[in-house]
């Protein structure tokens, strides 16, 4: 299947995404260090991660292709 280039503004959807994933991920963690709550510590690099995932996105113009599964 042929990849297909994102159209502006699915960029800066993209883009907005990014934003609010990294900075729900940078709260939980200062939340997380703030109030010893051990979850919040954990799930916030997790949600910097996926925030980092749509910047790919965005930058790249393309969605991201996850490995396909083995049979």
């Amino acid at each position: 299947m042929p990849r297909v280039e994102l159209s502006p503004l699915n960029r800066t959807v993209a883009a907005v995404l990014a934003a609010v994933w990294i900075g729900a991920g940078l709260a939980a963690a200062l939340l997380g260090v703030a109030q010893r709550r051990r979850l919040a510590l954990l799930l916030g690099p997790v949600a910097i991660a996926y925030g980092l995932a749509w910047v790919r996105v965005a930058r790249t113009g393309r969605r991201l292709k996850w490995p396909a599964r083995q049979p």
